[in-house]
Formats: C-alpha cells, sequence, structure tokens
C-alpha cells in the first residue's frame, strides 16, 4: 500500500492552476484564505456527494453518454426503508424508542441501501442472463425460459411467435416483464426492463436495511467518540439525551440489525456482515493512531478509509451477490465495486470538510482537524508544504494549528488531488468487471452487470 502511495504521487501529473490572491471568504463558508481553485471545485463537489432523488434524472460523463440517476432505478425498492427500519427495532420503552430511530426520518442519503439495491438487481439480471444462454434450444424450453424469466405461467400466444421468429429467443425474453399482471414487451434491451425483470428478493432487501442501521448505529457511536454536537441539521443523540444512553441506543440498533441478518439464514452472509462490524472497530482503532513515516501515513489513511467506510458497501454488495447467484467471479466483482465506490464516497466526503458550508454539511466542517485526523487533502497538501508533518504529528493539538493546516490544504492542491484520487477509484469500480467480461465476452458483448456499473 505504501508503495502504491509513493508511486501515485510520482505518477500524477494532474495539478492545480498556479495559486492566486485568495478570495473574500463567504460568511459562514470557507475562511478568507481560500484559494480560488477550492472555491471553483466547492459546487461541482458537493453536487457529487450530496446527490438526492428529488434532482435530475441523469448524468453525463465526458463522452456526452446519460446515465440513469441511481436514486431514480433503485429507490422503488426503497419505499418504506425508515419504516420497515423502525419495525425491526421494537421498542417498548419510550425514551429509548426516540433515541433509536431518531436518525431513521428520512433525511438520509440512503447511499448504502442504494448501491445494494442496485447491486443486487444487477447480480439477478445477470445469473437470469447466463442461465437462459446457458439452456438448450427447443419449444419446451422457450416455455422454460419464459417461467425462468418472468415467473411461472403460460406463454401468451403473441410473445410464442415472436419467440419462434427471432434470431435469438433469449434475447426476447430476456427483455419482457410483468407489471400488474399485463406482458409488456420491449422493441430493445435496455436497462429499465432489464431491472424490472430481475426483482429484488425479500432476503436481499434485508441486507440494505441492515446495512442502514450498521451504518446509523455507527453514527452516534461515532458521536459519542467525537463529543459531536450535530449532525444532518439537527442536535446528535449524545448532545439530547447523554452520552451513556446514546452508546446504548447504538449498540440497541446493531443488536436489531443482528437478528434481521440471522433471519435471512446464509451464513456466509453473516460472516459477511459479522466482519463489517470488526472492521469498523478496528477502522477506528486505527483513526486514533498515525504514522510517522509518510508513505506508511497515506497507506494508514486508506486502510482506515476502508475499514471505516467502504468496507460496510463491500461486504454489503458481496451479500446480496450471494443471495443472486453461486458464481465467486461474480461475488469479487461485487465485493471490489463496493469497495471502491466506498473509498471515492469517503474521500470526498473527507474534501467536502475543507470546500462546503455547514448548512450544506448538516454539521461542523473542518470537523477532522479538531479532532487531530489527518485526511487525504491534508496528507497531500503535507507534500507542497513540509511544516504540517510536526502538526500532523501532534494531531493540532496547539493553539492555531488548526487554522493554519486549513490555510495550508486551502492553498495547496490537496483539495484537487484527493478529489482526482476518488476519480481513480470510482473508474476502478466501473471497470471492474473485466475479468468476468472475458469469461462472459462469448455469451453476451456486454453484461447487464456492468451496463448497471455505468449506469450508477
Amino acid at each position: 500500500m505504501a508503495m502504491r502511495w509513493s508511486c501515485w504521487r510520482r505518477g500524477c501529473s494532474w495539478r492545480s492552476a498556479a495559486v492566486g490572491s485568495p478570495p473574500p471568504g463567504r460568511p459562514g463558508c470557507a475562511g478568507p484564505l481560500e484559494t480560488r481553485a477550492a472555491s471553483d471545485t466547492r459546487a461541482q463537489i458537493t453536487v457529487f456527494h450530496q446527490r438526492t432523488p428529488a434532482m435530475c434524472c441523469c448524468s453525463q460523463t465526458q463522452s456526452g453518454e446519460k446515465y440513469s440517476d441511481p436514486f431514480k432505478l433503485g429507490w422503488r425498492d426503497l419505499k418504506g426503508l425508515y419504516e420497515d427500519i423502525r419495525k425491526e427495532l421494537h421498542i417498548s420503552t419510550r425514551e429509548l424508542k426516540d433515541m433509536s430511530e431518531y436518525y431513521f426520518d428520512g433525511k438520509g442519503k440512503a447511499f448504502r441501501p442504494i448501491i445494494v439495491v442496485l447491486m443486487a438487481r444487477a447480480c439477478n439480471i445477470h445469473h437470469n442472463n447466463s442461465r437462459l444462454l446457458d439452456a438448450p434450444p427447443g419449444e419446451s424450453n422457450q416455455q422454460c425460459l419464459f417461467q425462468m424469466s418472468l415467473g411461472a405461467g403460460e406463454m401468451p400466444e403473441q410473445l410464442r411467435a415472436l419467440v419462434a421468429s427471432a434470431e435469438d429467443p433469449s434475447l426476447v425474453l430476456s427483455t419482457c416483464m410483468v407489471s400488474h399482471s399485463a406482458l409488456l414487451i420491449t422493441s430493445s434491451v435496455d436497462l429499465t426492463p432489464l431491472l424490472a425483470s430481475a426483482d429484488m428478493q425479500a432476503s436481499q432487501r434485508s441486507i440494505a436495511l441492515v446495512a442502514e442501521m450498521i451504518h446509523t448505529a455507527t453514527l452516534v457511536h461515532d458521536d459519542v467518540i467525537d463529543d459531536a454536537s450535530s449532525r444532518r441539521g439537527k442536535h446528535t443523540v449524545n448532545k439530547i439525551w447523554g452520552e451513556k444512553k446514546a452508546v446504548l441506543a447504538g449498540d440497541l440498533i446493531l443488536s436489531a440489525a443482528s437478528v434481521a441478518l440471522a433471519r435471512i439464514g446464509n451464513t456466509a452472509v453473516v460472516s459477511m456482515l459479522a466482519q463489517v462490524i470488526e472492521d469498523l472497530v478496528r477502522g477506528e482503532f486505527l483513526q486514533l493512531g498515525s504514522k510517522e513515516n509518510e508513505n506508511e501515513r497515506f497507506a494508514h489513511y486508506l486502510e482506515k478509509t476502508f475499514k471505516k467506510t467502504a468496507s460496510l458497501i463491500a461486504n454489503s454488495c458481496k451479500a446480496v451477490s450471494v443471495l443472486a447467484c453461486p458464481d465467486p467471479v461474480v461475488h469479487e466483482i461485487a465485493y471490489q465495486y463496493g469497495k471502491n465506490v466506498g473509498i471515492a464516497f469517503q474521500l470526498i466526503d473527507d474534501v467536502l470538510d475543507f470546500t462546503s458550508c455547514s448548512d450544506q454539511m448538516g454539521k461542523p466542517t473542518s470537523a477532522d482537524l479538531k479532532l487531530g485526523i489527518a485526511t487525504g487533502p491534508v496528507l497531500f497538501a503535507c507534500q507542497q508544504f513540509p511544516e504540517m508533518n510536526a502538526m500532523i504529528m501532534r494531531r493540532f493539538s496547539l493553539p492555531g494549528d488548526v487554522d493554519k493546516a486549513r490555510q495550508y490544504v486551502l492553498q495547496s492542491d490537496g483539495v484537487q488531488q484527493t478529489t482526482y484520487l476518488a476519480q481513480q477509484y470510482c473508474h476502478k469500480a466501473v471497470e471492474g468487471d473485466q475479468e468476468a467480461q472475458a469469461i462472459y465476452r462469448k455469451r453476451r458483448p456486454h453484461s447487464a452487470l456492468r451496463k448497471c456499473a455505468h449506469k450508477r
């Protein structure tokens, strides 16, 4: 990991423009020493991180190709998400109920559940299409294919004729779906009908709920450790009810998540989510320490980022893939996708700590510096301002350290470098199925799994 970081620093050629005179700061946002480059980046990064279901339904890549908004694609599987989570808590004590349900108010981004349900559908599509394309030809088999794609039922005469005349019957069958008992046939292979033909399993949706519950429990515990006073634009649980009760509330959410997970009845899936909880604890311990060596320091940061953030997404994606199909190649693809997206997500979150206002974030900015934590922008800035090393080692504990460190970050290209690194992890996520493409290329030129990853 340290070697990869060293190579990354030498090989990365993207640098911000020369820093000019800093513009005046905006009240409540970045300070007066913010650079123009950081200011120009703010809006772009904030939109990337805080996209919600209410925002535009598509994004555009550098090639000009439009991709559907992931929240639009996955939200129908998450209707009633927070209501179902509250049902899992089963609490009779009023105060404990209020504490445990405090963050399940529907105001979170639901980023993790969205990723999980989309990965579940992608894996279901892949598995269904693999079964279709592996099946031998024949009229009786066409009826079997229809039942596999759409559920039990007789093939309508119109569809039977269409399948019989098609050059590739599996393409016809894989683009059909049942909606309100009416058979719909699409004229071309498109993501929307493919998603609809691979309904979520109840167990896969349960993984989405469990992931959000584990994440929320860690928020409650983290706020106690960090003595945080606000989150999502309101007071934290520990500030309202006290630290001891907040710890108990987080424990209760974790226990309810464990019960929901055990109900799925798959020991491999239980083991994966148990690993997440272990990683969360180990990640918190990593955050309490620091490394003197520069290369080790960045490797330490990325390992902490994986354990505290990406492990939950990676193992949740792997869990729904295990429930979808038996192919270990698909399981590894799902895991790597979640890992890379999770790391990218946290890198952008660390950038926002320097570029966004408290009102936008729903929590105080520069919080990591105040806690003595050196994140990506700080570590990159340290390359241009070596005097930051001493501040990192003493965890910004002297008066003025936090303000000086923030000034150095905004005068450097630390924000831009961290954003670029996040983009590289995103590219790794959408390109992570190349091995599977080599395996399945003879079956289908473009796998549905890769399409869904690009759409996200």
